[in-house]
């Protein structure tokens, strides 16, 4: 009895996958058709396909997919459950870099989820994300807090990884992109017996062209893109045709990413495979090789060619040409060439026609390629790689070139990739900051001096970024790079005076020119090995060392416990300042200016060998400053700021060299 139940459940679980095959090999001609009508499969209630019941709607992943083929969903509903979990961030004791992070992977996940099934968000959500977001990671406010608080730095601005120069904070659009180039590449490169990649093929490739495989793998990347202005047109060798919607996306996140290129590192070898190399959606016949490939091959020139389904290779043409061209006579072309090669097509029932179309695409082929595939002889082409084995060695050759000129291939892309790909036009309102910042502390160098460059400023934020140290301690180095503090400067307070004289007070005057930074200066300078020429701006803003004995990673932790000293005098000389004009009592050891600078002055130098104190008592430090490694030596005894005193035990620690 239980070995025949078992029959019959096997019975029944192989006539369920029967039965789903059938269905999906009907919706695969139900989709084509209605791809031709431009009617994406419309369902008539009590519809049926293959036994199975058809709704005109279904919800799944948070998203209402219709009959039609579209994807429907409350953009607003997610962006009100967007700003909830924002309320809770901004509860929460975080750094800017910890808000950033927070809003990214908790905040936008269920959106961004939904974006990748659905599309990029309309404009004017993606208007509210970025303010919400800016407000949340620049100010710690929630979406809903009252009030106008001081937006310190541009939404635009606060995009990209800490370790590129940025802030922290997702390219939402650019992400959501990356998802659905994902979904693109998955297309071109997994095999036809994954459903949905045997539907998306039969609704992109035409009919008459199915047996060549590069139709298959490549005819995405050769569509043009469609926009929501022209949502359905395209260019396509067939005619005037229409892509549905969820395929539309795939090309339009394709095709925003830079070209593709060849990212082999040996040169494509020409050889046997070159006369089963495909005609058509193959960039190498167009592309330069090591260099970039278009998206469009061959087919965007001879459309008529290419969809006759029986001129799919190099071989293909090289024969069809020669044979066109031998014809002995019309008759001999009309009765013997013709039939094999054209059919019936009605293009090709003149003769000079057919010449003079297979010469310009023998013509069009790398000279390379058509030398190699004239010498095949017959015997050869037994062993020759057939034209799927040539397509899969073609595809595993392009990608594109990431961080550092690094190759990314096809196969192995992720989001995560996808979205580095697009930083070149993301990062533009941070390349822009970063250059702002450059070119003022270019103003303060002397004209012998190694002028600052972007790379430098990004290099030194890197570098800080990497320090094992509270992010809450580096995030003055970043409001001072983006002029992200509320200094009167900054805030058009053309009323306002610093307690040291300075009208209109910046950051540059906050964090070098006034009294209070001079004192931290002089601390620094005073520690510095004797000799040493004294401290510019480069060295402070920069993380320039201003002498060659200086250990770097404790340099720079000088340099950010400088600036946390400085903002701490700042904020105590704006507080002293907001609580005179409103009547607010000030301690009477700071009831003048003058009273104000020394105070501030020696909070600062005090919050100076705080900061100092905080990094060496937590030993944040890496074990590599005690060893020294590659160039940078170890921390010596008597180091400046921070040394490694000798211990009778052996064990070396980190501690303060106070004055």
């Amino acid at each position: 009895r239980t070995l025949q139940h078992m029959a019959q459940e096997w019975q029944a679980d192989h006539r369920q996958q029967a039965l789903s095959v059938a269905r999906v090999n009907t919706w695969v001609s139900l989709a084509a058709d209605a791809q031709v009508r431009d009617d994406p499969c419309s369902v008539v209630d009590g519809a049926e396909l293959g036994g199975l019941p058809l709704v005109g709607s279904a919800k799944a992943l948070g998203v209402t997919f219709m009959a039609t083929g579209q994807a429907v969903v409350n953009w607003q509903e997610l962006v009100d459950g967007v700003a909830a979990k924002y309320t809770r961030i901004a509860r929460l004791p975080l750094s800017l870099f910890g808000r950033a992070f927070a809003a990214s992977g908790y905040g936008l996940s269920k959106l961004l989820y939904v974006a990748e099934f659905v599309d990029v968000p309309p404009e004017s959500i993606m208007e509210q994300l970025q303010s919400m977001t800016a407000k949340l990671v620049a100010q710690g406010q929630a979406p809903t807090a009252p009030g106008h608080h001081f937006a310190s730095i541009a939404a635009p601005a606060l995009v990209g990884h800490p370790k590129v120069g940025g802030c922290g904070v997702m390219c939402v659009e650019q992400h959501i992109r990356a998802r659905h180039a994902r979904w693109a590449v998955r297309l071109m490169t997994q095999p036809s017996s994954v459903p949905w990649v045997h539907v998306a093929r039969h609704i992109l490739v035409p009919a008459a062209v199915q047996s060549c495989p590069s139709w298959s793998h490549m005819m995405l990347a050769a569509c043009s893109a469609a926009t929501p202005q022209s949502p359905q047109a395209v260019e396509h060798p067939v005619g005037n045709w229409h892509i549905p919607a969820p395929l539309q996306k795939l090309v339009r996140a394709l095709q925003v990413l830079p070209q593709w290129r060849d990212v082999s590192t040996t040169p494509l070898p020409v050889g046997d495979w070159c006369y089963n190399a495909p005609l058509w959606c193959n960039p190498f016949l167009v592309g330069h090789v090591h260099g970039e490939m278009p998206w469009q091959g061959l087919e965007s020139r001879f459309g008529m060619l290419a969809l006759l389904g029986t001129i799919n290779t190099v071989g293909d043409a090289l024969r069809s040409c020669r044979e066109v061209q031998q014809a002995t006579s019309n008759e001999a072309f009309q009765t013997q060439v013709r039939p094999f090669w054209f059919g019936t097509h009605p293009a090709y029932s003149d003769w000079q026609v057919a010449k003079d179309q297979l010469s310009q695409l023998v013509s069009a082929l790398p000279a390379a390629w058509r030398q190699v595939a004239e010498q095949m002889s017959d015997a050869r082409l037994a062993y020759v790689p057939t034209s799927h084995q040539v397509v899969e060695r073609l595809v595993a050759r392009l990608g594109w070139k990431g961080v550092g000129n690094k190759p990314y291939t096809m196969p192995a892309m992720s989001v995560r990739m996808f979205t580095q790909l697009q930083w070149s036009a993301a990062g533009v309102p941070v390349c822009e900051k970063h250059t702002a910042f450059v070119q003022h502390v270019r103003a303060t160098q002397a004209p012998d001096e190694v002028p600052v460059s972007v790379q430098e400023v990004v290099k030194c934020m890197s570098a800080v970024w990497r320090l094992k140290w509270d992010n809450s301690r580096k995030e003055v180095l970043w409001r001072l790079v983006f002029d992200g503090f509320p200094t009167a400067a900054r805030m058009h307070l053309q009323n306002d005076t610093c307690a040291c004289g300075q009208a209109v007070p910046g950051w540059q005057h906050h964090y070098w020119q006034c009294p209070v930074a001079h004192a931290v200066v002089a601390a620094i300078q005073s520690q510095l090995p004797t000799g040493t020429s004294p401290m510019q701006p480069v060295h402070l803003w920069v993380g320039r060392l201003p002498h060659a004995d200086l250990h770097k990673g404790v340099w720079r932790v000088v340099m950010v416990a400088a600036l946390l000293g400085m903002d701490k005098a700042r904020r105590l000389l704006t507080k002293w300042r907001l609580d005179a004009r409103s009547g607010q009592p000030i301690p009477q050891h700071a009831s003048t200016p003058a009273q104000q600078v020394q105070v501030a002055s020696y909070t600062a130098v005090a919050g100076f060998w705080d900061m100092l104190n905080d990094f060496v008592s937590l030993r944040l430090y890496p074990p590599d400053w005690l060893v020294g490694v590659g160039n940078q030596s170890r921390v010596g005894p008597h180091h400046p700021f921070i040394c490694a005193p000798e211990s009778p035990q052996g064990d070396t620690i980190l501690c303060l060299h106070l004055p």
